[in-house]
């Protein structure tokens, strides 16, 4: 039996081989423009004190972005957002699994449940943003929260929206 675990998490390794990593898709993300790295580098560097490496919590790491996306939201400052989208799609066209759960959890669910706690309007207000396969993840999110479908529904018809 421990032949078959080893085994399996030898073929997830290969499987994951030239996939956008968690780091690479927090860099490109954070790069998007200088004002969003400065802020990630100092909220980053509050919280941790200089020991990221060591101690990151890259899901809620990534609340830094999710901040940074609604405040601009909020006062209507969303100039920078196209590209920031456009980074957070092209990091989602072929991720790793834990760089989708990064995307899809931490971006995407933590934009939706941040707007919805401060009266955004998140359902269509970020569509213009969106790239085609984040919004695809963002509208089965919506489903995921609007509908009344049994667990066993959900489940799989949220397949067809993330994968």
């Amino acid at each position: 039996m421990q032949e078959q675990d080893v085994d399996s998490i030898g073929q997830e390794a290969i499987n994951e081989e030239g996939k956008t990593t968690v780091d690479e898709a927090i860099a490109l993300i954070v790069n998007s423009n200088p004002e969003l790295k400065a802020y990630w580098d100092n909220t980053i560097d509050e919280e941790y004190e200089g020991s990221y490496e060591e101690n990151r919590q890259d899901l809620i790491d990534i609340i830094t972005v999710v901040d940074y996306i609604i405040e601009k939201f909020r006062s209507d400052d969303t100039s920078d957002l196209s590209a920031i989208f456009a980074n957070i799609e092209e990091a989602f066209q072929n991720p790793s699994t834990d760089a989708k759960e990064l995307i899809v959890t931490g971006i995407l669910e933590g934009l939706q449940n941040g707007c919805d706690m401060e009266q955004l309007d998140f359902r269509n207000g970020f569509d213009k943003w969106l790239g085609a396969k984040s919004k695809r993840a963002w509208d089965g999110l919506i489903y995921l929260h609007d509908s009344n479908d049994p667990y066993e529904v959900k489940a799989e018809r949220i397949k067809t929206f993330i994968d």
